[in-house]
């Protein structure tokens, strides 16, 4: 994932609202797979987005409701892509393999997101988080039962 735009271009040139959120989370998600979640701070996320550690507070009010957000928003894409390649196909055999075939490439573009630990000892977190991947995992499981 790559925000596409210069991190040094001044405050103006960057896209307000849903383009400023997208610029956030992508550069989270990147610092989250590099780092880890306890090495990341808002104000580095915040620099790597172009903004000041203040303006991304009002986009999200803490460091959970970030990385929630970055693994929500990559994991719903992932679902899409499943969704989509399953049901542009017949046959449950080809449901499947389409649905594997779309989950391993998803899987490897969203490799930022998708692979930044939950923090352990944020359990509520760490649920909600579980339980989101549960519910992929099942539509996973039903096209192998299919």
């Amino acid at each position: 994932m790559t925000i596409g735009l210069d991190a040094e271009a001044p405050l103006a040139a960057w896209p307000d609202g849903a383009g400023r959120r997208d610029a956030v989370l992508e550069a989270a998600a990147e610092l989250f797979a590099d780092r880890g979640y306890d090495a990341v701070t808002m104000r580095q996320v915040a620099q790597a987005a172009g903004m000041l550690s203040g303006s991304l507070h009002h986009h999200f009010p803490s460091k959970d409701a970030l990385f929630a957000e970055v693994q929500a928003r990559a994991l719903a894409a992932l679902e899409a892509q499943v969704a989509g390649a399953a049901a542009a196909q017949s046959g449950p055999w080809a449901r499947l393999g389409a649905a594997l075939g779309a989950h391993i490439r998803g899987v490897e573009g969203a490799r930022a997101a998708l692979h930044a630990p939950a923090p352990a000892r944020r359990e509520a977190l760490a649920r909600r988080l579980s339980a989101r991947r549960q519910d992929y995992e099942a539509r996973i499981e039903a096209l192998v039962a299919e």
